[in-house]
This record gives structure tokens, C-alpha cells and sequence, in this order.
């Protein structure tokens, strides 16, 4: 259990508010978010998935993203777990994960700069230690997940809606703000000092 976030509950928003990101965004919205919810909704469609999908959002925060993507599947089956309400093992993801799952990581890319900026003072980031699709892709790896795609996101302001085609085609470069790691569960087992 982990009680490092309770401190931010009430004031989520303005935790992690930042000048640079009001720049980017319109008021009173997090276009951050909705981008990755248009995103999801985007490649759910185009690798032919089934229509109904069960998903856990985890690291919910106050369940924006979740919002956001029930606004565009409303027939999906939405949970919600956060480190505020206390945290299961990392390693322990795996058993949250119906067998076939998908697991979509979205994470902060270090090899932005603005990213480090806007990291480095939030004081909700203040701990955060950024980690590079590289290590996310070897530890799932560990763990028994099987990575079938990392991709890029985030590359121009999200509300300017007309570049997210052009921000697909630019995916495979490592520059944008965040990075998405794409990994299903292996069917190998996974080796008992990794499980624990």
C-alpha cells in the first residue's frame, strides 16, 4: 500500500498543472489525455478487435482517461486502480490481464526535453524517475510479457487534431513527449525468482 499520491487527491488538477502545459492545452482540459483516449480508440479499430473490450485503467489518477475513452466506446467495461488506493506489485499486473490481453504502457519519453522540464517541476513528478521505452521493454520481458510494438506520441500539441495523422507517421522516432509500449502475455512460463 502506498500513500505517496493521497496527498494530491483533492487537487489533482492543479498538481499537475504546469505553465508550459497550459500552452499547449485549452481550458479546462486535459487534451493530453483525450489524445490518448482518440489514440486507443484509433488502434482498437484498425487492429481489428472485437467490439466489446473489459479494461483496467491503472495509474487512473481521478479516472480523466477513462472518461475520455467511455466517451467514444460507451458498450466497454471500464476499472480503475491508482497508487493512491493502494498499489499491487508491479509484477503482479500480470494477473489483472485476461489470457489474450492487451497491456498499452504510456510513460513519459527522457529523450524529450520539454518532457524533462515539465517533469522536473510538477511537484506531483517531483520523485519521478523517467525511464526509457528500452527498460519498460526488457522488464515487461521479465515478467513474461511478449512486446509486440513501441511507438511515439505527443509530438505536437494535442488540440491541433489536424497533425495526429502526421503524428502516426512519425511514431517509430523517439522524440515525441511520451512513448507507448505495447506487450501481451507470454505463453512461456516466467521464471520463478522474476514472478516473485
Amino acid at each position: 500500500m502506498s500513500t505517496e499520491f493521497d496527498q494530491y487527491s483533492n487537487a489533482y488538477h492543479r498538481s499537475i498543472a504546469h505553465p508550459v502545459r497550459s500552452l499547449l492545452e485549452s481550458v479546462g482540459e486535459n487534451e493530453f489525455l483525450r489524445a490518448k483516449a482518440r489514440w486507443i480508440d484509433h488502434w482498437w479499430t484498425v487492429t481489428g478487435r472485437p467490439s466489446a473490450a473489459r479494461v483496467l485503467d491503472y495509474g487512473c489518477g481521478t479516472g480523466l482517461l477513462t472518461g475520455y475513452l467511455h466517451d467514444l466506446r460507451p458498450d466497454w467495461s471500464y476499472s480503475g486502480a491508482d497508487p493512491s488506493a493502494g498499489m499491487i506489485d508491479a509484477a503482479r499486473v500480470r494477473s489483472a490481464l485476461a489470457p489474450r490481453g492487451t497491456l498499452l504502457i504510456f510513460e513519459h519519453n527522457p529523450f524529450n526535453p520539454l518532457t524533462q522540464i515539465v517533469v522536473r517541476s510538477t511537484p506531483i513528478d517531483r520523485d519521478a524517475q523517467m525511464r526509457t521505452a528500452s527498460f519498460v521493454t526488457s522488464a515487461l520481458q521479465r515478467f513474461g510479457f511478449q512486446v509486440e510494438a513501441r511507438r511515439y506520441l505527443h509530438f505536437f500539441p494535442p488540440r491541433l487534431r489536424a497533425l495526429e495523422r502526421l503524428e502516426r507517421g512519425l511514431a517509430w522516432l523517439p522524440l515525441g513527449s511520451q512513448y507507448l509500449v505495447e506487450a501481451r502475455l507470454s505463453e512461456e512460463p516466467v521464471p520463478q525468482d522474476v514472478a516473485r
